[in-house]
């Protein structure tokens, strides 16, 4: 969407509406058929900016998708076909591994590990640590970054107790439901970052369920 040219069409509707009032009022039907005119221009561009999508948003797509079938390859060849995410905490990046249910590592090192048991791992980095205020607390702060910073949807219900948490996205944005795609999902993979850093603490994805205009996260804490 372009903001610039939403605005511009609003206001193009806005002026052919009250033309076309003004000319309904006085009686003169020939300034309804210019305010017609006016309104037809102001429809079009207003199609047009709701579709509108940046050249570099394509390129994005185009980039995760690729890096999310390598990394999905490389977590193949190392026996993780079944696997969970985990997310822990860091001083300045949340390490994402990729590992099997329930198993317990210790310090991973990106990229790969063979040890007791195989793994995947990628550092998060993040610009700055979230600020707090003490009227907040942190699933109200990861709701606004989900929801204002990274758009992925209209709503966001985040509730964590006793050491699980559920998080359901509703209303996905159009523009990011290609990144839902399963395994390894990007929107996933931030969000499950994004929870450990504002909880810090060590999270495990339990289940993840992507619907038509939704996705539901299950997260225990480890």
């Amino acid at each position: 969407m372009d903001v610039r040219i939403v605005l511009l069409a609003t206001n193009i509707l806005l002026a052919s509406i009250i033309l076309g009032f003004v000319g309904y009022l006085i009686g003169i039907y020939s300034i309804i058929g210019v305010a017609a005119s006016i309104g037809t221009v102001g429809a079009t561009l207003l199609v047009i900016g709701l579709s509108y999508r940046e050249p570099s948003y394509d390129l994005m797509l185009r980039y995760c998708e690729v890096a999310r079938s390598v990394l999905a390859k490389l977590v193949e060849d190392m026996g993780l076909a079944s696997h969970t995410l985990y997310a822990i905490p860091g001083k300045d990046a949340v390490t994402i591994v990729i590992s099997k249910p329930n198993t317990r590592l210790r310090n991973p090192r990106p990229l790969v590990g063979v040890g007791e048991s195989p793994y995947v791992a990628f550092k998060i980095n993040f610009e700055r640590e979230p600020v707090i205020e003490a009227s907040e607390n942190a699933l109200d702060v990861f709701r606004t970054r989900m929801i204002d910073t990274y758009g992925v949807s209209r709503h966001v219900e985040a509730v964590f107790s006793n050491g699980e948490g559920r998080i359901v996205f509703q209303d996905i944005n159009e523009a990011v439901k290609p990144l839902l795609k399963k395994p390894l999902s990007p929107v996933t993979i931030i969000a499950l970052a994004e929870l450990a850093r504002l909880l810090n603490k060590k999270l495990m994805l339990v289940e993840e369920r992507v619907l038509d205009n939704s996705l539901e996260m299950r997260v225990v804490t480890r």
